[in-house]
Order: structure tokens, then sequence, then C-alpha cells
């Protein structure tokens, strides 16, 4: 899959424009005072270094896929409202996703078999960041992987995505791979939710899924500490109340409550 260019244009034109000064300076030495010189190699060894970390930066944060074998036939099943739909034309996600800004709701887009290194995307309000969510379910040869990103209010951009999906040719170029803290920050919130309010949504249990991809301590503690306050709030006959994937309203209470985490949450 393609990997954005415009980054790698960048330190590439970076790097080169400090080399050839750097060379130019070098040649032109003897017709420049010593200090000069010294400081006009060092600012462009300081540029070709620059270069070096925009590199290694983006590296970081867009993801090489492997290469979509377009030979094999790839089924892609839209999940929405409790239904799965098989996606057999692009446009039909138009008025699907159109909804869900609307409803700020959830989907989720299975790619089977993995398409390169894709094998789903998923998108959801988050009500405790206020905000949309993309998900990208990355399976590379070592390990699964979350990449993701915030999305605007926009559904063509959500429908671009997807539909580079559907075209054989995933382009995710302003996705990245989610930071640990990031993960962990939003287990917490989802955390003081339950145990402030007493109140849990469907984008509190996703998030504490995605807990599934990452092998820190920190992300496990905090997983943990999510179950255990779900027990404790329960423990003494507190009724805790959820939303689940359609927002109709569930009561989660002590009779229930082991039930609910091996559902949801193991």
């Amino acid at each position: 899959m393609k990997k954005a260019r415009g980054f790698d244009i960048f330190s590439f034109s970076l790097f080169m424009t400090g080399l050839v000064f750097c060379v130019a300076l070098i040649l032109a030495g003897q017709n420049l005072p010593g200090v000069g010189r010294v400081l006009g190699i060092a600012v462009c060894i300081g540029v070709m270094y620059a270069a070096i970390r925009v590199w290694q930066w983006d590296v970081q944060t867009t993801h090489c896929y492997r290469k979509v074998d377009k030979t094999l036939d790839y089924t892609l099943t839209l999940r929405y409202k409790g239904k799965a739909t098989v996606v057999t034309d692009p446009n039909e996600l138009k008025s699907i996703l159109k909804e869900y800004y609307a409803e700020k709701g959830h989907y989720e887009l299975i790619v089977d078999p993995p398409m390169g290194d894709v094998i789903g995307v998923k998108g959801f309000y988050n009500e405790r960041e206020e905000s949309f969510e993309k998900n990208i379910h990355i399976r590379t040869p070592e390990k699964a992987e979350l990449w993701y990103g915030f999305g605007d209010e926009r559904y063509h951009n959500v429908f671009s995505t997807l539909k580079s999906v559907f075209k054989r040719n995933p382009d995710f170029a302003h996705v990245i791979q989610k930071p640990v803290n990031t993960q962990v920050v939003h287990m917490q919130r989802a955390r003081r939710g339950l145990t402030e309010g007493g109140i849990l949504y469907y984008a509190d249990i996703l998030t504490l899924q995605n807990a599934a991809f990452y092998m820190e301590d920190a992300v496990g503690q905090e997983r943990k500490a999510f179950t255990d306050a779900l027990r404790k709030a329960v423990a003494g006959g507190r009724e805790v109340i959820y939303y689940d994937e359609n927002k109709n309203r569930q009561s989660i209470t002590r009779e229930n409550a082991e039930e609910f985490i091996e559902d949801n949450l193991l």
C-alpha cells in the first residue's frame, strides 16, 4: 500500500540542500575566513541532521504496508447498526456514512482475507473525547497494530478512506500508530465516567478492547483497573447504565456484571 510521500520528498530535498551547500563551502574554503567556513559547514550539517530527523519521524508515524495481492478475492463486510452487509459498490457506503455522522454512531469494515496488512477499519463517536475516531486494524508478520486518527464531521473524508480499501489500494496517509499514553488516557476517562457518573458507552467498550493491541504494562494495568472499578461499582447494589451499540439503555448490576465483563472486556 501507499505511503504518504510528502515528507519523504521534503526530507530528501532538505538533506540534499544541506549537502550541496556543505560541498560548496568546502570547495570555496580558501576564499572564506576560517570561522565563517566552520560556521557555514556547521549550519549545513545541522540542516542535514534536521532532514534525517524529519524522515525518522515520518517513518515512525506513517505505516509502510505490504503490497496488496490483487489476485485475491477480497470480501468487504460492513457492520452497521447490528447488520452485516457485503459491500459490492463503494457508493453503498455514502448514505450509511452520512447517517453515521448525523447520529454519532459507529461502523466497522471487515476485510477478509487481510488486504496486505489491513484487517479492518472501525469508526465511532467517542463521547468521552467528544469527537469521531477512526481505527485501522493492521496485522504485520510480527504483531497486530492499531493505527488511528481523529476525524472531522465531513463524511467524504471517511468515504475516501473506505473507498481506497474497496479499490484495493488502501491509503491511510493521515493516521498514526496510537501512542501508549494516548490509549491509557482514553481508558482512564472511560473509567472516570464509570466511577463518577455510573455511565458506560459503547465507545468506552471499544476503547477498552483496543488494549489488546498493546503489550505495555500501563495499558494492561489500566484495563484491570477498569474491570475492578466496574465490579466495585455494582458490588454494593449500584446500577451502572450502559448504552449499547444501538444506543439502547441497559443495566449492569451485580447479577450480570461478570457476564458483561466476559462478553465485552476479556
